[in-house]
């Protein structure tokens, strides 16, 4: 019997919600540094839940949810950038 991945049966955006916090974890506990601030986040935060995904080019400025366009950073840079374009 084939073992079928237990997210192999969720919808698309669910797929992309966990794939999206998976990608964020990963970036929190391999470099933990703000990209706007230089905060470690590691320091302060304690934990990757408390970071901020953003993305790059804003999503309402046409930015896609790709990998290529995310970045994380403390939640109040994420904030103050709100939807500017870099």
């Amino acid at each position: 019997m084939n073992h079928i991945p237990e997210e192999a049966w969720l919808l698309p955006y669910e797929a992309h919600r966990l794939l999206k916090k998976k990608w964020k974890t990963e970036q929190f506990i391999n470099n933990p540094i703000c990209k706007i601030c230089g905060i470690n986040m590691d320091d302060d935060y304690n934990s990757p839940a408390r970071v901020s995904l953003d993305h790059i080019i804003p999503k309402s400025k046409g930015g896609l949810d790709i990998e290529e366009n995310w970045q994380i950073m403390c939640h109040d840079c994420n904030v103050k950038k709100g939807d500017i374009i870099p």
